[in-house]
């Protein structure tokens, strides 16, 4: 079983916090991946991705799963490099080592 994290970021939520959060452990119960543990940053917390990939790293974990994409858009191309990204609104996965078009969304 694959070790995930879930990552919220406060800047980019549109429900509250404790949804999203049911929503990232819904999420990894239908993919079958253990959910090592959810990062919740408040929205001005400095080099969101820093922590991010510092919990990756201690977890083992090669999945980040996210409320939606927005949370990630920013650094989904270094990100990609190093998990895959399991979006939970509207459904999608990029897979690891995804190619980014300039423009792509």
């Amino acid at each position: 079983m694959d070790i995930a994290v879930g990552y919220i970021h406060e800047m980019y939520s549109g429900l509250s916090t404790d949804t999203e959060e049911a929503a990232i452990e819904a999420r990894a119960r239908a993919a079958r991946l253990d959910l090592a543990e959810t990062v919740i940053l408040p929205r001005d917390y400095y080099l969101p991705f820093l922590r991010l990939y510092q919990v990756l790293h201690r977890t083992g974990a090669k999945v980040v799963i996210v409320p939606t994409a927005e949370h990630v858009w920013v650094g989904r191309r270094g990100l990609t490099e190093r998990a895959r990204v399991e979006i939970v609104a509207p459904p999608a996965t990029w897979e690891i080592g995804a190619r980014w078009t300039v423009g792509a969304r």
